[in-house]
């Protein structure tokens, strides 16, 4: 039996978050929570995060990112957009962007602290849910798990 390519995987959703500017540390401990309830829920996700080795040993810039991961997007059923800091982000933007074209269906997690920046307006008019929290190690995943 062929095995399928990595760049050919479906996933039954995309993780679109911030990265610029968000500390490691804090970016990963927030990831692995979210990464940990798909996995517990049998849901396939594509994470940047994830592939951040092949990345580096591709020497790869953020264009060559963005174009990998906006490639993988189109292949995921649903978008989950995790916005946790104030930090505007250009990947976001463009994952919003495809996820408009391709008519995906949408949820934003989103720190309530945040829900009234400019650059967040056009997340909160286009998904289909917003979930807020304000701290996300207290985030229990109880709404979300309505939309698996």
């Amino acid at each position: 039996m062929k095995q399928k390519n990595k760049r050919e995987e479906k996933y039954d959703w995309m993780l679109s978050y911030q990265w610029t500017g968000i500390p490691d540390e804090i970016r990963q401990k927030n990831l692995e929570k979210i990464l940990d309830f798909f996995e517990k829920n049998n849901q396939k996700i594509f994470c940047s995060d994830q592939f951040q080795n092949f990345f580096d040993l591709n020497n790869m810039g953020s264009e060559e990112n963005y174009n990998f991961c906006l490639e993988a997007q189109k292949r995921a059923e649903k978008v989950l957009f995790f916005i946790f800091a104030e930090n505007e982000s250009t990947g976001m933007k463009k994952e919003l962007a495809l996820t408009k074209k391709n008519k995906q269906k949408a949820i934003l997690l989103l720190n309530q602290k945040y829900e009234d920046l400019d650059w967040v307006q056009e997340f909160k008019d286009f998904v289909e849910e917003i979930i807020y929290f304000d701290d996300f190690e207290k985030f229990d995943f109880g709404e979300l798990k309505n939309f698996l």
